[in-house]
């Protein structure tokens, strides 16, 4: 499956509509199982323990056994906030203690 972490309102490539039915039809051609969204604000990621515990939650949720994020060097910040927000997430995914309302997983 596929989280994306935003709904890519600050496009200049479309608006939501336009890129909420690319993500469907990708969805369709990848044959993918699960695509969810976070709705997390576009050019509005940091590593904050909120969107930290959101994408850990999704990871939690889905208990994938490898994850897969963007590349830590990009030239879009969100991008790069993505690959650290991941890397966070998937660390506190297998921590019992962190979350503990939600299981721990082992991910890759």
């Amino acid at each position: 499956g596929v989280c994306d972490l935003t709904r890519a309102e600050m496009s200049s490539n479309g608006d939501v509509d336009t890129r909420m039915a690319e993500a469907e039809h990708a969805s369709k051609v990848l044959g993918l199982a699960v695509r969810t969204n976070l709705g997390l604000p576009d050019r509005g990621l940091y590593v904050t323990p909120e969107h930290v515990a959101a994408v850990t939650a999704e990871i939690r949720r889905h208990a994938p056994k490898i994850v897969f994020a963007p590349y830590w060097e990009d030239r879009h910040p969100d991008h790069v906030m993505c690959s650290k927000l991941v890397e966070e997430a998937v660390f506190n995914a297998k921590l019992r203690r962190f979350m503990p309302e939600s299981p721990a997983v082992q991910v890759e």
